[in-house]
């Protein structure tokens, strides 16, 4: 017999992290796309739309919109939002690492690459 199975604040946080990492890895255009931007256009990118996440989630449990156990909306629940995107920071990074890249997205890493290390050195002279 299968129990109920309950959906905290944090787990629908990773699941939603996680499938944003695949979207990012996998969708075409937008996996290549991604690719091609720096480093640190790539994590603010993530961190944003983790803060998005996050703030959904918890906009959406407070409207009493979305039935979440063990989720109440106080004024101390600051705490419990920065559990939620630590959720979907951890799922997201995870998942990001352990999937393994498309050939166009190594191709777009590379090209993009070669395009920053040309600008890098002709910014030198």
């Amino acid at each position: 017999m299968l129990t109920e199975f309950k959906f905290t604040a944090e787990l629908l946080a990773a699941i939603f992290g996680g499938l944003v990492s695949l979207l990012f890895n996998y969708f075409p255009a937008l996996n290549t796309w991604y690719a091609a931007k720096s480093k640190e256009f790539k994590s603010l990118t993530m961190l944003g739309l983790m803060l998005l996440i996050t703030s959904a989630i918890f906009g959406l449990g407070c409207a009493s919109i979305l039935q979440i156990n063990d989720f109440s909306c106080t004024q101390q629940t600051v705490v419990q939002f920065v559990s939620i995107l630590l959720s979907a920071i951890v799922a997201n990074q995870g998942v990001f690492t352990a999937s393994p890249q498309t050939p166009a997205v190594t191709l777009a890493k590379s090209t993009s690459l070669k395009q920053q290390t040309a600008e890098q050195k002709a910014n030198l002279k």
